[in-house]
């Protein structure tokens, strides 16, 4: 017999895919959330990032706060910026001159909203996280 911590470790092992694998299904426009700062899943907006520069997505849709080192170069890379929406949580100093240029947008929100807003009005596709 199959001890529990035996079990789960081969479920676990069943589940783990690359990253580029547990992006590939998605879809244009998809709704993109993802942790930032040290939350950033650096692998997997890289992934993302690189499906929207290879053509395989023209538009996809991401609610973050202000992008940290990893997101900054990725996901919310100026190379890609005409294909992504993105819309923040919170913003910082280095988003107020994209938002005067309407090329990010804005959700004046308080942050203890942010859960209720996300389950009541956004259709996410996609949450990632470390």
């Amino acid at each position: 017999m199959m001890s529990t911590v035996d079990r789960l470790r081969d479920e676990y092992a069943s589940k783990l895919r690359t990253p580029d694998d547990a992006v590939s299904k998605i879809a244009n426009d998809t709704l993109v959330i993802f942790g930032t700062g040290m939350s950033e899943p650096q692998l997997l907006l890289w992934s993302v990032s690189n499906l929207v520069r290879d053509a395989k997505l023209e538009k996809l849709r991401v609610f973050c706060g202000p992008p940290a080192y990893y997101a900054a170069d990725s996901l919310c890379g100026s190379d890609i910026a005409h294909k992504i929406e993105r819309v923040l949580q919170f913003v910082s100093v280095n988003e107020h001159e994209a938002i005067r240029n309407n090329t990010v947008s804005y959700l004046p929100h308080q942050f203890h909203q942010i859960p209720r807003i996300i389950e009541e009005t956004m259709d996410v596709g996609l949450a990632i996280t470390t």
